[in-house]
């Protein structure tokens, strides 16, 4: 008996007039799909079609955080680190900002020579400068002063010092009038003239004093000469004893 064909309307198999026909075994014909299953393939196959890795949203979001924390742990490292390699205090300032402004020198203020204070600290920067109180000459004013001063024990020579709270670099020259220690000058007298003075005159603007041994050419017992003057070059001035007594007064016209 021939064998049956096979009815799966395929036409891949041999003829029925075919020699091979008797020889021939129809492939086996797969079991239909079962469309409520697993997808009937290969292993590889449905992991390359089906299999994705599971997502997680906390994931996604922890990776930035994680990175900051990284980055915030080196910077704090290298702080550290730099401070232990430092052989100066390392110290963190949150309160003040670190603000360093250079010293400024302020001048200091000028003496006040018309004063007993004044005067016998000019007289002290003499004694500390020369060794001495001796003197040929004091041209004082409210601020500042001109002395000259014995460069000898003996003669006329003579230094000429700036005062104006410290001795400046002297000067060098002679002197014609005698010596005189400034221990014997009594600062209230001269207080008294220098107001004295002031009152010839009207609005006065600048005064002051010269001390002097009295002596050739003015030799009428004067040791003080109080001088005042305005800004319309009115001036006048006295002329009075150790004690303070006046012995010549003049006023411009």
């Amino acid at each position: 008996m021939l064998p049956v064909e096979p009815d799966n309307g395929s036409n891949d198999g041999p003829e029925r007039n075919d020699p091979a026909w008797s020889t021939y075994t129809p492939p086996e014909t797969p079991p239909p799909p079962n469309i409520y299953g697993p997808p009937q393939t290969s292993s590889p196959e449905v992991a390359r079609l089906f299999g994705t890795k599971p997502s997680s949203k906390a994931g996604c979001v922890l990776i930035p955080f994680v990175v900051i924390l990284l980055v915030v742990i080196g910077v704090i490292v290298g702080i550290i680190n730099a401070a232990s390699d430092s052989d100066d205090a390392f110290e963190f300032e949150f309160d003040e900002p670190s603000i360093e402004f250079p010293d400024i020198d302020q001048p200091p203020p000028p003496p006040k020579l018309h004063t007993v204070s004044g005067f016998n600290e000019l007289r002290d920067a003499i004694r500390e400068e020369t060794g001495s109180t001796e003197v040929f000459e004091a041209n004082i004013y409210p601020e500042y002063a001109s002395l000259s001063v014995p460069a000898q024990a003996t003669g006329q020579r003579a230094f000429s010092y700036f005062y104006n709270g410290e001795l400046a670099d002297p000067g060098k020259g002679r002197s014609s009038y005698e010596r005189f220690d400034l221990t014997q000058i009594d600062p209230q007298v001269m207080i008294r003239l220098v107001q004295k003075a002031k009152r010839l005159v009207e609005d006065p603007t600048s005064w002051y004093v010269i001390i002097r041994k009295p002596g050739p050419p003015f030799d009428n017992g004067g040791w003080f000469s109080a001088y005042a003057s305005n800004e319309f070059s009115e001036s006048g001035y006295l002329q009075a004893t150790l004690d303070g007594t006046i012995v010549h007064r003049y006023v411009s016209e």
